[in-house]
């Protein structure tokens, strides 16, 4: 009788830093899967707190969980640990104040092997209740997710139809293995996607239920203020415009546009109100402001691209100022409601 083939591995990396008060939770929603081939590799990154004496209590009592310890280098170069330790047919990135619901993994793989998917790419709740939200979800009947095999996911991530975050996604571990995020202490998620889909077009989305939950602090509901950090995403602009005006391919052209004018508008809101910020970073104010103006008629035309993409485009061709003042109406009637 032939012997029945193991499920695939997959390698959970969990970049833990001063995450005392969120850790366990994380890492027992890891725990807690019910699917059983799994290793746990909690990466900490020269915390200050109680993270090293919880992360090494909680591998002291789970042969699943062990634990990296290193500098503190930052989220990105904490992962690129945690990948070249994990030994996974697949791995997650998991953050330490997020949860996976329990059926999370046994999803994701079933989609992924019988696809022969390299990324899977799982729906996200953002709360500022986790442990509440991931309760009641739970306690709710399971409803198997349903898949779907994107034709470009390079382009729907271009076109922000496919969110740029690590999170809930499932990457085969040949695809990310030899990859790594880069030094970049902000968007480092966006730069490293930018570069794993556009290697592959074996992309599966599943449409729900959601598959992790991101707890937002009160301080990431917000919007963050511009600084040293969000200028380094200039850089990925920068690149995308070299690949955009280099780009023989007219639908790939329209979709880098997309992308650069949809980065350029989240950056350029958060100097828009900030007079301090706005002087101090005066160069990169006028670059996204080129930027905006620049790809504005290309959104405008483009049926590919989001409908708020193209609304405000409409308004940037005229008046990126105008197009500011309009969003920060909108934010604060919907605030109001």
């Amino acid at each position: 009788m032939p012997k029945e083939k193991e499920s695939p591995k997959v390698s959970v990396i969990i970049p833990a830093y001063n995450s005392a008060s969120s850790l366990e939770y994380s890492v027992k929603s890891a725990l807690v899967q019910d699917y059983s081939n799994i290793e746990i590799i909690i990466v900490n990154d020269g915390s200050t707190d109680e993270t090293p004496i919880i992360a090494q209590g909680i591998a002291h009592k789970n042969k699943t969980v062990k634990v990296v310890n290193q500098e503190n280098r930052g989220l990105g170069e904490a992962r690129n640990s945690g990948t070249a330790s994990a030994t996974g047919d697949y791995i997650i990135f998991l953050d330490s104040d997020d949860m996976l619901l329990p059926w999370s993994i046994s999803e994701m793989i079933d989609v992924a092997e019988k696809g022969k998917a390299d990324i899977i790419i799982g729906k996200m709740l953002e709360t500022s209740r986790p442990a509440e939200e991931y309760n009641r979800l739970t306690g709710e009947a399971r409803v198997n997710s349903a898949a779907r095999k994107l034709p470009d996911g390079f382009e729907d991530l271009l076109y922000m139809k496919v969110l740029p975050s690590a999170h809930a996604k499932l990457y085969r571990s040949a695809l990310v293995k030899n990859e790594r995020f880069s030094r970049i202490r902000h968007a480092e998620d966006l730069e490293y996607n930018l570069r794993i889909f556009k290697k592959t077009k074996k992309i599966y989305v599943l449409d729900s239920p959601v598959v992790e939950i991101y707890a937002l602090t009160s301080g990431s509901m917000m919007r963050s203020a511009y600084n040293d950090k969000k200028h380094e995403e200039l850089q990925i602009l920068h690149d995308l415009v070299k690949k955009c005006d280099g780009s023989k391919k007219e639908t790939r052209r329209k979709a880098y546009a997309a992308s650069i004018f949809f980065h350029s508008i989240g950056l350029i809101r958060m100097l828009y109100n900030d007079k301090e910020a706005t002087e101090k970073y005066a160069g990169d104010y006028k670059q996204l402001k080129r930027y905006i103006k620049k790809y504005s008629h290309s959104v405008l035309f483009d049926k590919k691209a989001l409908a708020s993409q193209r609304k405000y485009a409409l308004v940037a061709a005229v008046s990126v100022a105008a197009m500011l003042k309009m969003m920060d109406a909108a934010e604060k009637k919907a605030t109001t409601r």
